[in-house]
């Protein structure tokens, strides 16, 4: 028996409510600080997107470090083994 939309929407519903959601900081060389709440599974790209929108510069110019790695935007805080308040590196090229 197929099931019904609602039944679907339940169980979208459930994981989302288990995904973790960590805050992470993105600060920049010059000591900005940018706080987010993000899900675990969130692209990187996502947040990098938002960050870029709030400074004068374009999305290229930026590269995020995370652990003295580069992050790839396609990666995840969960990919990354991320906790909550861990800061991310801008660096402005």
């Amino acid at each position: 028996m197929a099931s019904t939309s609602s039944e679907q929407d339940k169980g979208q519903s459930k994981k989302r409510k288990g995904e973790a959601i960590l805050n992470l900081k993105v600060k920049s060389q010059d000591g900005e600080e940018v706080s987010y709440r993000a899900n675990a599974t969130t692209k990187i790209s996502e947040l990098k997107n938002d960050y870029c929108k709030r400074q004068p510069f374009p999305i290229n110019y930026i590269d995020f470090f995370f652990d003295g790695r580069q992050i790839r935007d396609e990666d995840t805080p969960e990919q990354l083994k991320m906790k909550d308040g861990d800061e991310i590196e801008a660096l402005i090229h």
